[in-house]
């Protein structure tokens, strides 16, 4: 079981040092850190632990001796007629004035001897803050991971939007050369007609794409809490090591061991059974042991009213509860109930543990295959647009064809990129479904960054400016140098594939 304490973060923040400014490309560990000091969720939890971390000197403090003093004072004034002896001995009714002052100080001592109920709710106070202390640790890995999900997501939608402008500056520069063929006569108004939709239908693509980097960096900023202008994505070489051990049941093992919201729920059991414990001890008597220190001063105005007296007094006092109203049984069964919930959600926790660490092996497994395989993807479309350069070279091929080309070689690219994040993202989701995801993990992914968003896309592999368009030949079984449709481009696919907020048409 690791450590409650979360010195691995207070070790990683000297570690790291100041945070960089935002003016500068920022990296994950930064902003990580960023998130730890600004992070709204994570400040919130940071203060529900620290009340809850009050609980158990109140507990205490209820069982320590209790000390207090009071002091009041009194001043009464009467007056009337009453049945007495005159001056001179003769009885009957006189009048009278009397003025009292009364003063009294009190000192009393308690201390408990027997009370079943408070020392329950000492023992439930420490698992209190056992388990809010875990839940705090647990919100650390939690934040580790939503920040690197939002920082990937930003990523991604820089390649998407790195994709989309080359593929309006490559469809514009399509758009031209039908427009200066139609002026030569070597093509129909129809052909710029279909350039011009393709271009509208680029720029729409491109209008959307940039939304969605607003989204992604809102959503970062909203964790981090500052504007990232820049960031610095992974380089292509990351490693794909595969995670150790290689069996996955050995990892759910280590999850039900380790797993922070596993253990934080069985201190929520642990509180609940307390709570039951603590109900019942309203059945039980109580002992306590007195002590009282009392001063009396009084002042009559005569000497039969005055006074001066001090009182000393220690005794036990034993208090049996005989009959409460059914108060007492009713906190029990609802005390019971609720450890029932605790066990539920202390198994629910088990299960969802067990599900999110095979998840996460799983996930690491196939984005390393899949990664392996959009590698290749993009050696193939690079050779299959050099093959279609070839074939309009001859006049075998279209400029649709190449465009398509290009397209989907655009499309292999920042498929590459996605899968690596999420093979990045899923070797964290593992060891924090472990337990075991800390700063070193963190300082470990950030030294595979350095490279510039959508620094994989290479329009210049597939530029159209490169091609003798001018000169080509016409495509072999057609007539004269009709240029293809140009909706025909296989970006509505591409447009599919898009998350939300990235929607078009057909080309």
């Amino acid at each position: 079981m690791m450590s409650r304490t979360p010195t691995w973060i207070i070790a990683g923040l000297l570690a790291v040092g100041p945070a960089l400014s935002v003016a500068q490309p920022l990296d994950l560990l930064q902003a990580y850190e960023l998130a730890l000091e600004n992070d709204p969720q994570l400040r919130e939890q940071r203060a529900s632990r620290n009340a809850t971390r009050e609980n158990h000197p109140q507990a205490r403090g209820a069982l320590l001796p209790q000390l207090d003093f009071t002091a009041s004072y009194d001043e009464s004034v009467s007056d009337g007629e009453r049945f007495d002896f005159d001056e001179d001995g003769e009885p009957g009714i006189i009048p009278f004035d009397r003025e009292q002052e009364t003063t009294r100080f009190n000192l009393s001592l308690s201390q408990t001897l027997f009370d079943w109920e408070r020392f329950r709710e000492l023992d439930r106070a420490h698992a209190q803050v056992a388990q809010a202390d875990t839940e705090f640790e647990a919100e650390l890995q939690d934040l580790a991971i939503r920040t690197a999900e939002a920082y990937f997501d930003l990523l991604e939608a820089l390649d998407r939007k790195a994709s989309s402008i080359a593929s309006e500056e490559s469809i514009e520069r399509q758009r031209d050369r039908a427009q200066r063929r139609m002026e030569a006569g070597l093509v129909s108004m129809t052909d710029v007609q279909e350039a011009e939709a393709a271009y509208d239908q680029a720029v729409a693509d491109r209008i959307a794409a940039e939304r969605t980097v607003n989204l992604r960096r809102e959503q970062l900023r909203e964790i981090i809490g500052v504007h990232a202008d820049e960031i610095v994505a992974p380089h292509e070489d990351i490693p794909l090591d595969r995670p150790e051990p290689t069996d996955p049941e050995a990892w759910v093992g280590m999850a039900k061991e380790n797993n922070l919201r596993i253990a934080a729920a069985r201190f929520g059991s642990q509180v609940s059974e307390q709570e039951v414990s603590q109900a019942r001890a309203g059945h039980y008597p109580t002992l306590e042991l007195t002590a009282n220190l009392t001063r009396l001063e009084q002042d009559g105005g005569s000497v039969f009213d005055q006074q001066d007296l001090d009182t000393r007094s220690v005794g036990v006092q034993l208090n049996v509860p005989i009959y409460s109203g059914g108060q007492i049984r009713s906190r029990t069964r609802q005390a019971h109930q609720n450890m029932l919930a605790a066990e539920e959600r202390l198994e629910r926790q088990r299960r969802e543990a067990e599900r999110e660490t095979i998840d996460a092996f799983l996930g690491v497994e196939s984005e390393r295959s899949r990664v392996q395989a959009l590698t290749q993807a993009v050696r193939s479309n690079q050779v299959a647009l050099e093959a279609t350069q070839a074939g309009f070279e001859v006049g075998t091929r279209t400029t649709v064809d190449i465009l398509e080309a290009r397209d989907s070689l655009f499309r292999a690219q920042v498929d590459l990129a996605r899968a690596r994040y999420d093979f990045l993202l899923d070797t964290l989701r593992l060891k924090a479904a472990t337990g075991a995801l800390g700063i070193d993990d963190i300082r470990a992914l950030n030294e595979l960054m350095g490279a510039e968003p959508g620094e994989m896309i290479s329009p210049e592999d597939a530029d159209p400016e490169d091609l003798d368009i001018e000169q080509a030949q016409p495509p072999r079984g057609h007539a004269g140098l009709k240029v293809g449709k140009i909706q025909a481009l296989p970006l509505e696919a591409n447009n599919s594939e898009r998350e939300g907020g990235e929607k078009s048409g057909s080309r």
